[in-house]
């Protein structure tokens, strides 16, 4: 198949017979499903080397590396990548108006295509230059792969032969002088090139290998095959696919929760500082948390901890869980003190908590207590400066 943007015409090329895809698919039955041939005129072939690339990530970096040498917007283009010689990858250009061109002719015309191949993906990856309707086939692994009119081969070969080398190469043709002329210009021009440039007839099982790459699906057709013949796989697939949305649900759940449950701890961390320490601004919770919990004190006090360790100790040893109870606690950082709220059952109880702490070599004064409703509110202040 070739387009001509000249002639805005798909013709299709059969056994040394050209004809329009219209009288071509005239003479097909309706529905006739075709594998076609794309003309090497109708797209490009790119020979790329991309160092440090694994193999499995070589498909999605293809068309970045491509965006420089290609014309245009790069999703106007298909870029499919198909084989690989030595440390170059190839890879097939091909613009979608044309795809959907020659799709839409021949949905128009009932003719259902299964595969478009790009021409040169039939030559295996030998040095060779073939002879072919009045152009030349060029297979150059590593370095160039295309079609090219009689006329520009001289132009062509200068570009691509610079420093190019290979073992062998085989020219291709019915027309021995013309591949012996052929043979000459490349053996005068291009002496180091080649160790060897032999000459074959016309043959299609010389130059010619089912071709591995699909221009619609952008998928080799040796993958379609082997799919289709383990379609057993398809259930596992599936249900991996089914597993891993499950999973990556469940994980989104799962850290929306640990996220407010974060948010949680922070606000109770939040209103539990500013218990303990009112009247002062919050700029990082954290680090001043630990800074009072770990610093601060005084060589009378010991600070917020070391005053913590010696109420709680005098509270239970005491035995007043049972009379008096501990409603909060706030530390003052500046004058080193802590004031404990409580409630207790009769005054007395509030005094002999205090004694108790003054007993423990902890200065303590009661600076309120009021009675409500049958119960004693109080409240303690202990610590160096307390009066």
């Amino acid at each position: 198949m070739q387009w001509h943007a000249t002639l805005g015409q798909w013709t299709v090329h059969t056994n040394q017979e050209v004809k329009s895809l219209e009288e071509w698919a005239d003479t097909l039955p309706e529905l006739t499903a075709v594998t076609l041939q794309l003309s090497a005129s109708n797209y490009v072939a790119h020979w790329v080397s991309l160092p440090g690339i694994k193999a499995r990530m070589v498909n999605r970096a293809m068309p970045y590396a491509l965006e420089e040498l290609i014309l245009g917007d790069l999703n106007d283009f298909t870029v499919l990548t198909s084989g690989s010689y030595k440390t170059y990858h190839r890879a097939y250009v091909v613009a979608n108006d044309i795809t959907e061109r020659l799709l839409d002719l021949c949905d128009l015309h009932h003719v259902r295509v299964q595969a478009l191949v790009p021409e040169t993906a039939a030559l295996p990856l030998i040095s060779s230059i073939q002879y072919d309707a009045g152009d030349w086939l060029i297979q150059l692994p590593g370095r160039f792969e295309g079609r090219v009119p009689e006329s520009a081969i001289a132009a062509v070969l200068e570009s691509v032969l610079a420093d190019f080398t290979a073992d062998e190469l085989i020219i291709v043709g019915n027309n021995l002088d013309q591949a012996n002329l052929l043979k000459t210009s490349i053996e005068t021009g291009y002496p180091d090139c080649f160790a060897s440039i032999r000459i074959e007839p016309t043959s299609p099982a010389l130059l010619s290998i089912p071709a591995t790459a699909d221009l619609l699906s952008g998928k080799g057709l040796a993958q379609q095959e082997t799919h289709k013949a383990n379609k057993w796989w398809a259930g596992i697939a599936a249900m991996t696919a089914v597993f891993a949305v499950l999973s990556g649900l469940y994980l989104f759940a799962d850290n929306r929760l640990k996220a407010q449950q974060v948010a949680e701890v922070r606000s109770q961390s939040l209103a539990l500082y500013k218990q303990w320490f009112p009247g002062e601004r919050v700029r990082s919770l954290e680090r001043q948390f630990r800074e009072k919990l770990d610093g601060g004190a005084t060589a009378g006090s010991g600070g917020f901890i070391a005053m913590m360790a010696n109420v709680s100790r005098v509270y239970a040893s005491a035995s007043l869980q049972k009379s008096i109870e501990l409603q909060s606690v706030r530390y003052a950082d500046r004058l080193d003190e802590l004031v404990i709220e409580v409630t207790a059952t009769a005054m007395g109880d509030l005094q002999t908590f205090k004694q108790a702490l003054e007993k423990s070599g902890m200065t303590a004064d009661i600076a309120s207590a009021t009675t409500d409703k049958g119960v004693v509110k109080g409240r303690l202040k202990v610590g160096g400066a307390a009066a």
